[in-house]
């Protein structure tokens, strides 16, 4: 197979397959979950208007995109793509707006720039890691099967750090460190779901070079 044929088949990868409504209704519940903390902290005056406003968009991007890609009662084909990976994005990004509203409240002058420095970088990490897994992916792909990405590596790299992080802050922990792990917690969750963006991308490659054919 050539490079092209590789690319189209892993990019083809999940396509035939199908989501019910019931799974969506419990994206969005679990969307609306992640959001209450951040809309409650506005009316409570802990964090910043703007990051509780910013967590509102996913809870109503993600049932406005069911409602237009919705065929019946499930979402088919290629919009199964377009869907993880707007879930995914949202989930991110109400994950990472979590997180900043954690630093927010604890820390103070350069020592806040500085971890959302570093959770940027995070971010970045992330990315390559998904990156590197999906060029991995494609390589092996044969004219025989279609392989499905292995997810693990990134998993494991953000876990092995998350499980490090968490074992020193548990260490006589008290409300302090208990928000800081909190923070650490959302964080990496929030790089785990970075996938959603490549999702994205995934989707819009197929209606570029595959379904107009």
């Amino acid at each position: 197979m050539t490079e092209k044929e590789k690319l189209e088949k892993y990019m083809l990868y999940g396509t035939d397959g199908k989501i019910p409504l019931k799974k969506c209704i419990e994206g969005e519940l679990l969307l609306i979950l992640m959001s209450l903390p951040l809309i409650i902290s506005i009316f409570i005056g802990v964090t910043d208007n703007m990051l509780g406003m910013l967590g509102i968009l996913p809870t109503i991007i993600y049932p406005v995109f069911i409602l237009k890609a919705k065929k019946g009662k499930a979402i088919e084909g290629f919009l199964c793509i377009l869907h993880h990976g707007i879930w995914g994005v949202c989930f991110c990004f109400l994950l990472g707006l979590s997180g900043i509203e954690i630093v927010l409240c604890l820390f103070q002058g350069k020592e806040r720039v500085i971890i959302l420095c570093i959770a940027g970088a995070g971010y970045i990490l992330s990315a390559l890691s998904w990156l590197c897994m999906m060029r991995i992916a494609i390589k092996k792909m044969d004219s025989s099967k279609t392989k499905k990405v292995n997810g693990s590596i990134p998993f494991a790299i953000f876990g092995v750090l998350g499980i490090t992080a968490a074992k020193v802050l548990l260490k006589d922990m008290d409300e302090e460190k208990g928000m800081k792990l909190l923070c650490v917690i959302c964080f990496f969750l929030s790089y785990l779901t970075v996938c959603g963006i490549f999702l994205i991308v995934k989707f819009l490659y197929l209606v570029k070079h595959v379904m107009k054919k």
